[in-house]
């Protein structure tokens, strides 16, 4: 045998890894099922050099190109049409695209700029990293146990079947978790319908604003920015009785 090629351990812990990965790759497909983020666990997944999760997603993309545009109307003179046209440009030219309104829209004599698609929809492609090729069954286990953790934590993982998963790789289960309770103070913006009168100056409208938030004791929060947690004494334990994912 030559200084070069791998040994039978070697063989056997390069088995092991991609068996690992293949479990891994099962596991978290069952927790995107059952709402795991897709996106998050495939970002996980090729940072452990494992198969990503996939599925048919829903891609809008574009490309430049020119043309003519078309309308149709009803008119008593070309004059009157011209005009009417020229304020269905300038209705398309506000909403910045054409938008079904019940006339007849078309494109025509479309010249394709080039052939660049500039997606504004849709998830990206991940790649398996580099350093996950370099990891050994020890760190490999480590780094996945490391993921779940955070899955759970962070994501919404079910305890129970992300313990399952660990035990059924084979991998150390999680410590004990409790529920806490935390004061996490979060500016944001708030969206409401309130009452105004035509003519109300800005103050009165703020004023509306604030009786309504008063009024409703509790608001949805778009969260702008997230200050530091403050966590209180454990509260129940966590237990494995949850939503099954």
């Amino acid at each position: 045998m030559s200084e070069n090629e791998p040994t039978k351990d070697a063989w056997a812990e390069a088995a092991a890894i991609l068996d690992l990965r293949a479990q891994l790759t099962t596991a978290v497909t069952g927790a995107v099922n059952h709402g795991l983020n897709r996106d998050w666990a495939n970002a996980e997944l090729a940072k452990l050099g494992a198969k990503p999760i996939t599925g048919r997603t829903e891609y809008r993309m574009n490309t430049p190109i020119t043309g003519f545009y078309g309308w149709r109307c009803t008119a008593t003179s070309r004059a009157e049409a011209a005009d009417r046209f020229r304020e269905q440009i300038q209705r398309v030219a506000q909403a910045g695209k054409i938008t079904a309104d019940g006339s007849y829209d078309n494109v025509y004599g479309v010249h394709f700029v080039n052939n660049e698609v500039t997606f504004y929809s849709g998830p990206e492609d991940v790649e398996p990293s580099d350093e996950a090729q370099a990891m050994s069954l020890e760190e490999l286990g480590a780094a996945i146990r490391s993921m779940v953790k955070r899955g759970v934590s962070e994501h919404g993982w079910n305890l129970g079947w992300a313990q399952q998963a660990l035990r059924k790789m084979g991998l150390p289960e999680l410590p004990n978790a409790s529920h806490r309770t935390v004061a996490v103070p979060v500016s944001g913006t708030v969206e409401m319908v309130i009452l105004a009168f035509e003519g109300d100056s800005d103050d009165a409208v703020q004023a509306a604003a604030r009786g309504a938030v008063a009024r409703s004791g509790r608001v949805y929060v778009q969260p702008d920015e997230v200050g530091t947690a403050v966590v209180s004494a454990p509260t129940a334990e966590a237990t494995d009785d949850e939503t099954p994912y």
